[in-house]
């Protein structure tokens, strides 16, 4: 993919990306992908929602970007705005309060709904929201995320004002073991054995994972 910006015949390079995301990124593959994800429209693609397709397709961020219009499922204006938006900006925004040493990883967001396998770079960021309800004793138990994963922050923040309200659990944790991975997060009540709830986090790091250059990663 070419840089539209920085060339001289923006409608010549447009045409050479329209014929690159044929081969790269076919449209029903993309449609595929995002509902999956649980995009039901291109009116809901944000740019994390693009970054997030980009990790799975293997690509920058910014081919995604251009792929998406050459597939006409964003407009001009929009593919132009969200490629201006830099990968370091939106692990940023991800990680909100939590900040990496360097921006090279890659952050991948866990839906728990939707079972979904990861394939990363060793050393890459996973993040997952899990609302739980300590007052009730529903907590989430993800103790076995520690076998391969570092966990970088978890914090808990209330959903409501008052005692008794739901809580939001976040966890960020980075990958620290090469190779497939899989860690099962469940909820119970404390005081019972019983699994009221159960996902996995399942993935391939690749210790030197070829592809995107660390200047299209950043």
């Amino acid at each position: 993919y070419l840089d539209v910006d920085a060339v001289e015949n923006p409608e010549m390079e447009i045409s050479a990306n329209s014929f690159a995301s044929e081969f790269l990124q076919p449209k029903n593959l993309v449609v595929q992908n995002l509902r999956s994800a649980g995009v039901k429209g291109p009116n809901e693609l944000d740019e994390f929602g693009i970054y997030g397709l980009s990790l799975k397709l293997g690509l920058s961020y910014k081919a995604v970007c251009w792929g998406l219009f050459s597939n006409k499922l964003i407009d001009y204006a929009r593919t132009k705005s969200f490629s201006q938006i830099t990968p370091k900006r939106i692990k940023e925004s991800l990680l909100g309060d939590v900040r990496l040493a360097k921006y090279l990883s890659d952050v991948w967001r866990i839906d728990p709904s939707k079972h979904s396998t990861i394939y990363g770079s060793h050393e890459d960021v996973i993040k997952l929201e899990l609302k739980e309800n300590s007052s009730t004793g529903h907590v989430w138990d993800y103790s076995e995320l520690s076998n391969d994963f570092e966990i970088i922050s978890e914090i808990r923040e209330s959903l409501g004002k008052g005692y008794g309200d739901e809580q939001l659990l976040k966890i960020v944790a980075r990958n620290t073991t090469p190779g497939a991975v899989t860690a099962s997060v469940y909820q119970k009540r404390q005081w019972k054995s019983k699994i009221e709830d159960r996902f996995e986090v399942s993935g391939v790091f690749e210790e030197n994972r070829a592809g995107l250059s660390e200047n299209l990663r950043r």
